[in-house]
């Protein structure tokens, strides 16, 4: 890896950015891939549910990389899927 010999600070910002990228590139996926109710199927799945909370821990940790209407699939799937009672019984906050 190049940036073994780099400052710590500077390997962080170095991490951090090819993360943006990652996180952007899988969003972006996961919002073409969505095309029906679900991401997988014609029902709520895991998928569903690691897509919700990992939406919702982005919007509090780095709301930057959500921003509304970036992502309109993905983004109406974590809305419409917030709404369900086991969601609402168990808030990230």
């Amino acid at each position: 890896m190049q940036e073994a010999g780099w400052p710590e600070a500077q390997r962080k910002t170095a991490m951090m950015a090819r993360n943006r990228v990652q996180v952007d590139a899988a969003l972006g996926a996961l919002d073409r891939a969505l095309t029906g109710a679900y991401l997988v199927g014609d029902r709520l799945s895991q998928a569903d549910g690691t897509a919700v909370v990992a939406w919702e821990f982005l919007k509090q940790a780095t709301p930057e990389l959500v921003p509304t209407g970036k992502y309109p699939a993905l983004q109406a799937l974590v809305e419409r899927l917030c709404k369900l009672p086991a969601f609402v019984a168990t808030p990230l906050d």
